[in-house]
């Protein structure tokens, strides 16, 4: 893969990774950078064959998946592969994963650098594709340098919309409206108030000091994890220009 710049960023780019600069970072930046969330991954898998919050949050993270192969798999097919965004990426394991069974164009936008190199170097071990992917250093707030209407679908993972401050979740949200084409769909997956038992014992595992107000986690070492209730989740997506389709519970 190689670097490009905006103004570079075409479909012959596709498999590289575009960089953009800006002043503003995202508040949880920092937290993401220290190696905390795949430590997390790391002891969900060391520990859900012994422990029942671990094995629930496996389970979660399993259901996860097949959630989102079911999304990709309805989504309308044309001659061409569908372009999807996945909003935070990370190092990629969601594009990656569909991109081995599935012909889709793939863009991911995380603002962690150290995830999105990790992310173009294929964590998959090299694993053919069927799909393109390109990795973009960016804020998911903005989406600034996508055009209106550029994809056919977005995918926001593993609670990602929850690590944001409500007012990004808000922007966030508008923009990704903004950049789907006519009748494109996105696939949000959040946490339930279920969750938290597991979730609060999981990062005390792996060393957070951590703490509950109202509906969302803190950290002390910067990570922000809030949980959604269907009513909650529905007027923050439909007040900022996106119509709810259908909400599962994933078990």
């Amino acid at each position: 893969a190689r670097q490009c710049y905006w103004e570079e960023y075409w479909r012959r780019n596709l498999g590289g990774v575009a960089v953009t600069v800006s002043s503003e970072r995202l508040e949880s930046e920092a937290f993401f950078r220290r190696g905390y969330y795949d430590k997390w991954l790391r002891w969900i898998e060391d520990n859900r064959w012994r422990d029942g919050r671990a094995r629930q949050l496996a389970n979660w993270l399993a259901a996860e998946q097949i959630a989102l192969e079911k999304f990709v798999d309805s989504l309308p097919k044309n001659e061409a592969p569908l372009e999807v965004l996945d909003l935070g990426c990370g190092s990629g394991r969601h594009l990656h994963s569909l991109a081995t069974t599935r012909c889709i164009t793939g863009v991911g936008i995380d603002v962690n650098e150290l995830a999105i190199n990790t992310a173009i170097t294929d964590p998959d071990g090299g694993k053919p594709h069927a799909g393109e992917l390109t990795f973009i250093l960016g804020d998911v707030a903005t989406l600034g340098d996508f055009d209106p209407q550029s994809f056919d679908a977005a995918i926001c993972m593993t609670n990602t919309l929850g690590n944001l401050p409500r007012v990004k979740q808000r922007a966030m949200v508008r923009r990704v409206a903004a950049v789907l084409r006519p009748g494109g769909k996105v696939l949000f997956s959040v946490y339930n108030n279920e969750s938290v038992d597991a979730r609060l014992f999981s990062y005390r595992a792996i060393g957070l000091d951590v703490e509950e107000r109202d509906d969302i986690i803190f950290a002390a070492e910067g990570l922000r994890s809030e949980d959604y209730s269907r009513a909650k989740l529905r007027t923050l997506l439909e007040q900022n220009d996106l119509h709810v389709e259908s909400m599962v519970e994933l078990n």
